[in-house]
């Protein structure tokens, strides 16, 4: 099995790419098993809103490079001192407002993404909790299968001779041990696939963890300009500029690699 280690690589066409090819390799599974069909239903819907989301942030991180535009633009009239005061404060609020709204909108998102990597973990604890419940009694199997296997047992039981009874006990413990076998290379098959998903997923919440740090500390940064707490000599040009130029750069690659998977 691979270890978790050899596929945690970083925020990439490659990462994206192996999630959506896990969540689709699962998507495949067919098993008459209807606690793990039910599991294998609720990572779809995993699948579903995972493809929504990177579609709507695609329109954020556009608005996010456009945002960081501005933003150097208004650096760069500050730093060469071509403007009006009462310009620059009307053209501040104006930034200070979609700094709010932008973090706002990346928090949401960044809710989101981690919301659907806990569902998925949480996926994971119930299909190891029924492994655990099938190895001890087979009758905690939720299947035709077993549901017709119990039934032709308990008709053998009854008519067969006293000669022979070992012969269907040792048959139907056969049968269990299949059953309890194949219901674990399902579990192990599925977990295997997703923890390839919920460790490329990590570097997704990263991605918007840090979009909203920097989108934080501009907002605080503008905000002490706008309200008179920064005199424009002392404002931090740089820092500002570095924050900005950060979120674009981190914008533009996330919607590089949304762009080339996700349609």
């Amino acid at each position: 099995m691979e270890t978790i280690k050899s596929i945690n690589i970083k925020l990439s066409t490659e990462a994206i790419g192996i999630i959506i090819a896990s969540f689709l390799t699962i998507r495949q599974v067919q098993v008459n098993d209807k606690i793990i069909s039910s599991q294998i239903q609720k990572i779809n819907d995993q699948h579903a809103k995972f493809i929504t989301f990177c579609r709507d942030t695609k329109s954020l991180s556009n608005a996010l490079v456009n945002y960081s535009n501005d933003i150097l633009s208004t650096v760069k009239v500050i730093e060469e001192k071509n403007f009006k005061g009462e310009d620059l404060v009307d053209f501040l609020n104006s930034l200070l407002s979609a700094a709010r709204e932008n973090k706002t909108k990346s928090e949401n998102y960044e809710s989101q993404i981690n919301q659907i990597q806990n569902n998925l973990e949480g996926i994971i604890e119930e299909l190891f909790k029924y492994r655990d419940e099938i190895s001890k009694d087979i009758k905690n199997i939720e299947s035709d299968t077993k549901e017709k296997l119990l039934a032709v047992i308990a008709r053998k039981v009854i008519s067969v001779i006293t000669t022979i009874a070992p012969i269907i006990t040792e048959t139907a413990g056969n049968t269990n041990t299949e059953l309890k076998d194949e219901r674990e290379e399902f579990v192990n098959a599925i977990k295997k696939e997703l923890d390839k998903i919920t460790i490329n997923i990590s570097h997704i919440v990263t991605h918007w963890e840090e979009q909203v740090n920097y989108l934080e500390a501009l907002e605080v940064n503008i905000d002490k300009l706008e309200k008179g707490q920064s005199s424009l000599n002392m404002f931090k040009t740089k820092a500002i500029s570095k924050d900005a130029n950060e979120i674009k750069e981190k914008a533009l690659k996330y919607n590089r690699i949304m762009n080339y998977q996700v349609d």
